[in-house]
């Protein structure tokens, strides 16, 4: 009889012992599974933060200043001072291509980048009519004064479309970031459960004991 109970007991223990390893390994894997898709969804939303302001309230910026440039220049014509237009045309042209620079190195959509190399053109085609400008006489001042409001109007047009774009996708980015930050809300209120569950079965395979 107690050789029975005996090699009873000494043929469960293993398997009772496969099962408490079965069970460290699964709330292991849980705990590893959980801290990966939480670091993922930190991730998205560090990244989503920092886009929101290197790449679109940075660029937006940058759209406001180039259109303050383009504003005061058009402001000078309407208010007939040409000699200060034509003073200060060095000076726009050199802030103006600093803007450009700063505002090429953030990243750009495709639809981003479209308007951009439209808005490069155009800037191109107005600092060269203000230049002829600059260098005219007054008989032909009245025709390129025309030409620059004409360009103008088009930078303009193009610097809107950029700041739109700003706001739609710096929008994306706050969508993206709610929902990393619910997700993450989620698996960590299924990582806690999934922790008590696999604590309970632990301690209940710990103080189980099989009846002879």
């Amino acid at each position: 009889m107690e050789d029975r109970i005996i090699s009873t007991l000494l043929a469960e223990y293993p398997m009772r012992k496969l099962e408490r390893i079965v069970a460290l390994i699964l709330l292991l894997i849980i705990v590893i599974a959980t801290n990966v898709m939480d670091n993922t969804s930190f991730k998205i939303v560090k990244e989503s933060i920092g886009n929101m302001y290197e790449d679109r309230l940075v660029a937006y910026d940058l759209t406001y200043k180039i259109h303050n440039e383009v504003e005061e220049r058009r402001m000078m014509l309407l208010k007939g001072d040409v000699s200060a237009f034509k003073a200060t045309n060095a000076q726009f042209t050199l802030a103006v291509d600093s803007l450009i620079k700063q505002y090429g190195t953030t990243e750009l959509t495709t639809a981003e980048s479209d308007n951009f190399d439209v808005l490069k053109e155009r800037l191109v085609e107005l600092e060269r009519i203000e230049k002829t400008y600059a260098s005219e006489e007054e008989t032909e001042e009245k025709e390129l004064q025309e030409n620059i409001e004409a360009k103008s109007a088009k930078i303009v047009e193009s610097l809107n479309a950029l700041a739109a774009i700003q706001v739609s996708e710096g929008k994306r980015q706050l969508i993206n970031s709610e929902r990393a930050i619910k997700s993450s809300d989620v698996l960590s209120k299924v990582e806690i459960i999934s922790m008590i569950v696999i604590t309970i079965i632990i301690v209940f395979l710990i103080i189980y004991e099989p009846k002879i």
